[in-house]
This record gives structure tokens, sequence and C-alpha cells, in this order.
């Protein structure tokens, strides 16, 4: 090195050390980060998240909704959103169980017991567009489809008293006191100043952003082509297409909305119902869309529900009446009753329709239905529990 060089590289390494061993929080910043290094370890003293953001946008996203999902699974697993602290919305919408519950009804705060089983989020392929896909009849939310929009449905969700009992109005107070709070608000609102919709509009993010697919089913569509859906799948045993035969045959007009997905074509086109009496019973203890509109026509008539990861959701029906697959089947086969609302669907020639399956046929439908599972959906680090 010459000497006249040393006076202007003196000045350059000081500054590079000072950089690099700076204490001021502000400036030192974790490579490739979301956040400065003060922000990352305050947010890693509690939560499980990543430096950087994960990807919660859908292919046809036109705004990041990723800082606001971030949050929103961090809203979405934390027990402090209900009265006694003793429950979130994973409660009863269990990742592993395809974000639904593994009973007949859930238990809330202070260990109060809902009236219908938890519906599964991961019974679609792609729960926003399935709820915001602009068809003439749009599925809303609840069993009764009491609820226009999902924000609807959990402010509801938060305030009922078998549930989370928590009024919206006291949601910033519960929170706003937790500095990774404070932080994860500041990235998905730029403001630390709490309002009840900005948690709802982040929840709301992060239910929108659960996908599911990869099923045998979709690796199987995929490699027969995109029109192929009512002939043989090369990928399906030949037990799973006798049963994909006869779930086109029988089940596709009710639950063929069910399967949509970017690629599935296995859709009627009488598909797009979204409820249905589906004759449980003569009389229902339970009057389903009846018990909010009133109408003698809506007596014992529920949301019909998705058909995606069926497998891993037992038990089945508004009640969870049925506790396997095998159940469910038997009963369309020849258990459906002549309630007044049946729908025309289920009936022929006026009366219950009797499917009549046999033992290989009632098997053969459960093999298909089991090709529906698609499994990222539970093992998804981005959809999991962030708390440590």
């Amino acid at each position: 090195m010459k000497k006249n060089q040393l006076p202007f590289l003196l000045p350059l390494l000081f500054l590079t050390l000072l950089v690099a061993t700076s204490c001021d929080d502000n400036v030192e910043v974790l490579d490739k980060s979301y956040y400065t290094g003060a922000e990352y370890r305050t947010i890693t003293a509690t939560l499980n998240l990543p430096p950087s953001l994960h990807d919660y946008n859908a292919d046809n996203s036109f705004e990041n909704i990723s800082p606001k999902a971030t949050l929103g699974r961090v809203l979405f697993y934390d027990k402090n959103l209900s009265a006694d602290k003793s429950v979130s919305c994973a409660s009863c919408h269990d990742q592993s169980k395809a974000f639904s519950d593994d009973v007949a009804f859930s238990t809330g705060i202070e260990k109060r017991v809902t009236t219908r089983k938890s519906l599964t989020i991961a019974a679609v392929s792609d729960f926003e567009q399935h709820y915001n896909s602009g068809s003439q009849v749009r599925p809303l939310f609840f069993w009764d489809e009491r609820a226009a929009t999902l924000k609807e449905q959990m402010a509801e969700t938060l305030e009922n008293p078998l549930e989370m009992g928590m009024p919206i109005e006291n949601l910033p107070d519960v929170i706003s006191d937790k500095k990774y709070y404070q932080i994860l608000f500041e990235k998905a609102f730029r403001t630390t100043n709490i309002k009840p919709n900005m948690v709802l509009e982040a929840l709301e993010a992060f239910v929108n952003s659960i996908r599911t697919s990869k099923s045998k089913f979709d690796f199987a569509l995929e490699t027969n082509g995109q029109n192929s859906s009512h002939g043989h799948f090369s990928r399906f045993t030949n037990q799973e297409n006798l049963g994909k035969t006869l779930f086109l045959q029988n089940c596709n007009s009710c639950h063929g909305f069910s399967l949509n997905s970017s690629t599935s074509n296995l859709i009627s086109s009488f598909a797009q119902l979204t409820v249905a009496n589906n004759g449980l019973d003569i009389e229902y203890e339970d009057q389903g869309m009846a018990s909010h509109t009133y109408r003698s026509e809506d007596r014992g008539v529920f949301k019909i529900p998705g058909l995606r990861n069926v497998e891993l959701t037992a038990p089945y029906m508004h009640d969870g009446r049925f506790e396997t697959l095998e159940e469910v089947v038997d009963f369309y086969s020849e258990g459906i009753q002549a309630h007044p609302n049946l729908n025309i669907r289920l009936q022929e020639d006026g009366n219950p329709k009797r499917m009549n399956f046999d033992a290989s046929e009632k098997a053969a439908l459960v093999a298909f239905l089991k090709t529906l599972t698609g499994n990222q959906v539970t093992r998804e680090e981005k959809w999991s529990d962030p708390f440590k």
C-alpha cells in the first residue's frame, strides 16, 4: 500500500466499521429483512415470524396483502381476542384439520359449547375466489348464510357469547399495549392507532389467503387435461375412477361448485347452489335459515359445504351427526327423509331419492372423496401458529 493512499482509506474503513457495529437500532437492518433489527428482536421474543414476509397474494392480486395477512395470522391464533383469553379463531379452525374442528360442537369461552359444527375454511380451493366469484349465486357465511361478508361473519363470531365473547370495540384495548402488534400494525396500516375495523381487515386478509390444491384429484385432472373430468383418470385407481363417475352422476349437481379451482371443470351447469334441505330429518330441531328468515320454505335449509379436504374434517353435517364418510354415503344412499323442503335434486317422482349404492360403490365414493385431500394446506408455515 502506498503511503499517500492511507489518508483516503482510513475514513472509508472507519465508516464501514461504524455501520457494521452500530448500536443504533434505527440504522441496524437485517440483511434482506422486512424489519429493523430492533423490530425483529421485539417480534421474535414472542412470535416465530420470518425476517421477510411470506407471500400471501393470489396470482391475480393487484394489492400486496402480505403485511395485512401477516398481522392477520397473528390475530387468528391469539387467545387475547377472546373475553377470558381461552380461545382463538384457530381453536375452532385447526390447521391440521383443514381449518375445521374434530367435534360436533366446539368449545368457546368459559367452556361454553357452540350449537353447530365449525365450518371448514379449506373446503374450497381458493377461499376468496369462492366467496367473491362474481357469480349470480354467491355463497354467504355461516351454516344458515346469515352473514353477507367475511367481516360480518368474523365480527359476529368474536362477539358471540358462546364463542369468543369479545365486543368489537374492545379489540384495540386488549392488543394495543403489545409491542409486536404496534410493529405489525405500523407495517400493515402505517399507524399504531389501532381501530376495530383494522383487526377485521387483517383477519380477512389472512383467511382469504388460504388456498388448497395439489390433491390427487388436481394432479390427475392436470395430467388428463382440463376437458377430461368425465373420462378415465390415468392417475386414479379403478376404484377412484368408479367413485368419480358415481359422484358426477349423483352428487355433482350440488357439490360440483365446491370443487372449483383454476384447473377443475368438475362442475355441472346446475352446481351453483349454495343452500339446500338434504332430508336429514322429517322435523329439524335446528331450523337452519328459517332461524333468521322466519320463512317456512327455509326450514331445515343449510349451507352446502365444500368437499375439498373432507377426509380431514369429520364429523359431518351442521350438527356433526356422522362420524365417518362411510356414514355420510350410507345416508345419501338410502336414508334421505321426506321433509317438505327437500331439495328437488334429492327427489325422484316426488319422493326422497334412493341411490341404493352397493358396498363396492360406497367404497368407491369414499375413495374418490379422499382424492380431494391436499395436505399442503395443513403444513404450510405461513398459515401456522406463529406464537412460541
